[in-house]
């Protein structure tokens, strides 16, 4: 990482023993880690003078920041919203490879409460919203994930089964949103939604969380439906013209 810090407007090429006398390190050292770098793809060799510049690969590092801060920023009034309906704690989360990140966390007012922490990773099937979001994934997608990783177990009521993990994603496709009951963090219940980008891709997902005395059975269905429209209006902000629900 501090080696493509180097790298500026005012400074784009950098030769090995600029890296090495920069930074402190041995050639040897700079060397390993700035090859690595130009394996990855990251970093090009000048054949003319040796000195090394950045690719364009490094903004695809670029477009998954910014793509997160403009989901941050779409999805605060849809958190809001739900979270006024619901007075319950509401999180969006972004998958990464097989990992969900909180991008934004909007805790419960009330004493008894799930909180949750911006930043955080967890594995993808960590409550709803993992599986709000694998739900809509293409099939090869989802296979691949799957393949990689198996589902972890968090809870005694964890769905670590493929099968049955297959069966709750019918049942998201079903309905419009994802239930966790006591799954990721026993006596908690949550439900969630995935957001979709303007390709119509399932990129993150919305959730709101409460303590299982607070979360009925007979509110899932009625709280199901907040989350759905909540997730909805993220992704037409986001440009996305496909609907989870018919309502306006």
């Amino acid at each position: 990482m501090r080696i493509l810090e180097l790298f500026s407007v005012g400074r784009p090429r950098w030769k090995l023993t600029e890296i090495s006398r920069e930074l402190k390190l041995t050639k040897s050292a700079a060397f390993r880690v700035v090859q690595t770098l130009e394996k990855e793809g990251y970093l090009r060799k000048d054949q003319n003078d040796k000195s090394y510049m950045l690719t364009a690969k490094i903004l695809s590092l670029s477009s998954v920041v910014l793509s997160q801060f403009n989901i941050i920023d779409q999805s605060r009034r849809a958190v809001d919203w739900l979270w006024a309906k619901t007075q319950g704690t509401v999180v969006v989360r972004v998958l990464e490879g097989d990992q969900l990140i909180s991008v934004l966390v909007r805790e419960s007012p009330l004493a008894l409460r799930v909180t949750h922490r911006v930043g955080t990773a967890y594995d993808f099937n960590f409550g709803a919203i993992g599986k709000a979001i694998l739900a809509y994934f293409p099939e090869e997608e989802l296979e691949k994930i799957l393949k990689k990783s198996l589902p972890m177990k968090f809870t005694p009521k964890t769905i670590v089964s493929i099968p049955a993990f297959l069966e709750e994603l019918r049942k998201v496709r079903r309905n419009g949103y994802a239930l966790s009951d006591e799954e990721a963090i026993e006596g908690v219940r949550a439900v969630g939604a995935p957001i979709f980008d303007r390709t119509e891709r399932p990129i993150a997902g919305i959730s709101v969380g409460l303590p299982v005395v607070r979360f009925s059975r007979p509110q899932i269905s009625e709280f199901g439906g907040l989350v759905r429209h909540a997730a909805d209006r993220i992704s037409r902000n986001l440009g996305c013209g496909r609907r989870l629900t018919t309502d306006k």
